[in-house]
């Protein structure tokens, strides 16, 4: 499409005939790609200083809670692989590695979450 079309929602005449010639009308699929384009480029929501760390805040509560989590997930599985065997002096170690790999991840997720909501959301 060549040129800049205008939108006019008004096709029909006031005594209800269609007008003859319309003019050029932008495709459904054009507004779409419009409005996408608009709104990320114009919606530009700047967080005050106390909303950045009230969310920083909180993907380190998450962050935590789910670490905390994972750790009595951990201790749960090696009570249980005690009771199957009472012989097990390193149940607690099997499966650490998973722990210590699932809890970096929550860890460096919030880093990244924290930095961009600290530091990055700002003014553009």
């Amino acid at each position: 499409m060549t040129g800049r079309a205008t939108f006019d929602p008004v096709f029909v005449e006031p005594q209800g005939v269609f007008k003859a010639n319309p003019g050029p009308h932008p495709s459904h699929a054009d507004l779409t790609e419009h409005r996408k384009h608009n709104v990320g480029h114009t919606r530009q929501y700047d967080r005050l200083p106390w909303e950045q760390w009230i969310g920083v805040i909180l993907a380190g509560l998450v962050m935590l809670g789910g670490s905390i989590q994972l750790i009595f997930l951990q201790n749960h599985l090696a009570r249980t692989r005690r009771v199957i065997d009472k012989k097990d002096d390193e149940a607690w170690k099997r499966g650490a590695s998973a722990l210590y790999s699932l809890v970096a991840a929550l860890v460096i997720s919030t880093v990244v979450v924290a930095y961009y909501i600290a530091w990055r959301s700002g003014p553009h």
